[in-house]
């Protein structure tokens, strides 16, 4: 049973997924940033953008402001 003809639109999906990002000229990369633009591609690709946006938003205030709760709680009164 020959099947060859599943594969073929998956390895050219492939080919446009990769080969469009990381191999135009004058380009080089690490195993560790090729797999971090893919995983940024596919996510991307895959719809899931916004999400991925909204996630990366609270995690990095999270990391940039741990106190932000505590200044939320305190009563600031205002000088007349």
């Amino acid at each position: 049973m020959d099947l060859g003809h599943l594969y073929t639109p998956r390895i050219s999906a492939c080919r446009h997924f990769v080969k469009d990002r990381l191999e135009r000229a004058g380009r080089r990369w690490t195993i560790v940033g090729a797999q971090a633009m893919l995983d940024i591609r596919s996510t991307f690709l895959n719809g899931d953008w916004d999400e991925f946006t909204q996630y990366r938003i609270r995690r990095q205030t999270e990391k940039l402001y741990p106190h932000r709760t505590i200044i939320g709680k305190v009563e600031w009164p205002i000088a007349a």
